[in-house]
């Protein structure tokens, strides 16, 4: 089944908005019937506005998340026009939720005071909401009114079904994000689960991820420079949030959130990051605080309690007698750094022994472990048909299949060519490794192999039925996982990304090396490997089996596309184990 989107331009930027909100929001939020409540706040409020208020514009949409049973965070951010006037005073913004969306019968309504210290962001923690119900929200500054946002809250008792959109990896440059338009447009989905690498900290210098294609199609990132001050991370998130398709997607649903390592760096753990150099690019700590403060100010979840808990990022959300989502945190509370290939590799024995072995390193740590297995149990204990894992990076083994055969001297040329800056040599030697089987990605999992068993083993004394949604390798991905025993411990549904491209399988491709079908058929974990279509997963939960549709956008680099399933499965509980079926 495909769809024809068109995205309407306007003449101007005040129109375009106008149109944003009426074309992408306009069909989406339908009334409902609700309960009455109060609120709390996630900072100061105040009881009345300044009597004279500035001018400000409602430029980045609005934008809900980090549901609970009985609470909701709702966000926007108010840009003034005398920038000047602004950095000197506060701002009072109103903000109203209602049974309906026009609203005649609101039912919650306060003032919170912003201002430069928070980058003119909002966000309200609203409580002591009826479960399982849907409201609309605004914002107001004097009569200048946001666009209307649609949320709702996490359901208890029964569940019959539930449906998540869940995506990953939107980055800028690479190309509009109509995967975002596409969920934004449709009115069946109930929450969207985004797993990471909302944006990415890449400048637009040559030889930066994404430079090319964004002055391509002239959608560079802002800053030009890689994002390091907290001023980068601001600018940064502000130019996402500008995005048509993203304000469309935030007001129609509300999100449900986990970050990867690109809204900090690329590889980040918890002393360091790949992309991050000391020398030039100043202390760790102070980044990865920088970029901490900017994600919590402009993304719609909660505040953390303590300063030292805002890396304790893992929790659980329970959806009636249906699921336990347990999101994990893989990055910054505990990770070391990974292993890297040239900085040790002899022999595959002794890698996989004294390197990989090395019970003390750590990914998600002990009191994480804790924590989810106690999860586990719990949501056994009461029945739940379905234990998910929200997770970042893959978790199925995935070794590289054997491409020494592709060392000839015209393949090597075409690849020096197409990963400039690396060393010929290095690429030599990448291709002569791949024939001692050896893991794929030592950034995910398989770096982390025993912590990855001690997981495997909570699923197994819980007897859990684990559905494990992961992110971060640009591709679509069905894996039936085991332990190291053989036993089967669950199903791992990769999404693909936004906009992300899977930059190495194209380069492979382009020299002739189908690296996912070669990947396939030599592990036996990985059963569909998709590398080259941009979408989401859409995943329909009920008692008895889940739905999971693979939808790809046709393109990404024009804001007309189609859209289209890929993959269709229906996933069961058996005596084995989950199982699936292709549909």
């Amino acid at each position: 089944m495909k769809h024809l989107m068109r995205v309407k331009h306007a003449s101007n930027k005040n129109e375009a908005l106008d149109n944003g909100r009426r074309d992408a929001l306009g069909t989406l939020i339908k009334g409902s019937i609700f309960a009455s409540f109060v609120s709390s706040p996630l900072a100061f409020t105040v009881e009345r506005p300044y009597p004279y208020p500035p001018a400000v514009k409602f430029e980045h949409g609005v934008a809900s998340g980090d549901p609970s049973e009985d609470g909701i965070v709702i966000w926007t951010r108010v840009s003034p026009i005398n920038e000047k006037e602004a950095t000197s005073r506060n701002i009072d913004v109103s903000w109203q939720l209602s049974i309906d969306r026009q609203f005649e019968n609101p039912v919650s309504q306060g003032i919170y005071r912003t201002s430069k210290a928070n980058d003119f962001c909002v966000k309200v923690l609203v409580e002591k909401l009826e479960a399982g119900q849907t409201y609309f929200y605004k914002f107001q500054v004097g009569a200048v009114e946001s666009p209307i946002g649609t949320t709702k809250t996490l359901p208890t008792g029964s569940l019959e079904k539930l449906r998540v959109a869940v995506v990953s990896c939107a980055n800028f440059p690479f190309g509009y994000f109509n995967v975002y338009d596409h969920i934004s447009r449709r009115l069946d989905i109930d929450f969207v689960l985004h797993l990471g690498d909302y944006l990415y900290e890449y400048g637009t210098a040559e030889g930066e991820l994404g430079a090319k294609e964004g002055n391509r199609l002239n959608r560079p990132h802002i800053p030009a420079n890689e994002t390091i001050t907290l001023s980068d991370y601001r600018q940064r998130h502000s130019q996402y949030k500008k995005e048509l398709a993203s304000q469309a997607v935030h007001a129609a649903h509300p999100f449900i959130l986990i970050w990867d390592d690109h809204e900090f760096a690329n590889n980040a753990y918890k002393d360091g990051a790949q992309n991050h150099s000391p020398e030039t690019e100043g202390d760790w700590k102070k980044r990865k605080e920088s970029a901490l403060k900017a994600y919590f100010e402009w993304m719609p979840r909660r505040e953390p309690k303590h300063n030292n808990d805002s890396v304790k990022a893992w929790k659980t959300y329970e959806f009636g007698d249906l699921a336990s989502f347990i999101c994990l945190e893989t990055r910054l509370a505990v990770r070391d750094n990974e292993v890297l290939y040239q900085d040790g590799f002899s022999d595959r024995e002794s890698f996989f022994q004294n390197t990989l072995g090395d019970e003390s390193r750590q990914y998600i740590g002990p009191k994480q472990q804790d924590f989810v297995a106690d999860a586990l149990l719990k949501s056994r204990q009461r029945d739940k048909p379905w234990q998910i894992l929200v997770n970042q990076c893959t978790m199925a083994r995935l070794h590289m299949p054997d491409l020494s055969p592709y060392l000839s001297e015209s393949i090597i040329d075409e690849l020096e060519i197409a990963l400039h800056p690396a060393p010929r040599e290095h690429i030599v030697q990448y291709l002569s490794m791949t024939k001692f089987d050896l893991p794929f990605n030592l950034d995910a999992w398989d770096g982390y192999p025993h912590e990855r068993e001690l997981l495997y083993n909570a699923i197994q004394k819980t007897d859990a039925k684990v559905l494990v949604l992961t992110g971060d390798t640009h591709a679509f991905m069905t894996n039936t996982l085991y332990d190291n025993k053989g036993q089967r411990r669950g199903i791992e549904l990769g999404t693909s990304s936004i906009t992300s491209e899977s930059y190495i399988m194209e380069i492979f491709k382009a020299v002739g090396i189908d690296f996912p079908t070669m990947a396939t058929e030599i592990n036996r974990e990985i059963d569909y490997y998709n590398a080259f279509a941009r979408g989401y997963i859409d995943l329909t939960l009920s008692k008895e089996k889940a739905i999971a549709n693979y939808i790809s956008v046709s393109t990404i680099e024009d804001e007309e596309y189609q859209t289209n399933s890929e993959r269709k499965l229906r996933i069961r509980d058996s005596l084995e184990g989950l199982v699936y079926e292709v549909m």
